[in-house]
């Protein structure tokens, strides 16, 4: 299978420099910006650096927050069942 079906739980998962930890489900399937805004446009001061994977949705955290953005593609993955 690839990228994210609608069986599986999109996670968001913010870790700052302090190693605090938020984990909030974001709904099944691949994340819509609206998703990703809704849980996590509060949490993540402005001017911050968002280290991410090149999923679009995440482009709306950059631009409304005015964060600084560093995009990362994952060599490989795991499959978890």
């Amino acid at each position: 299978m690839r990228g994210p079906s609608r069986q599986m739980l999109c996670i968001c998962v913010d870790i700052d420099l302090r190693k605090n930890l938020v984990a909030v489900v974001c709904g099944h399937g691949k994340p819509s910006s609206a998703r990703m805004r809704e849980p996590m446009g509060g949490r993540i001061a402005p001017g911050a650096l968002l280290i991410h994977d090149p999923e679009r949705a995440h482009n709306a955290l950059v631009r409304d927050g005015g964060l600084e953005s560093e995009a990362h593609r994952a060599e490989s993955t795991t499959r978890y069942t």
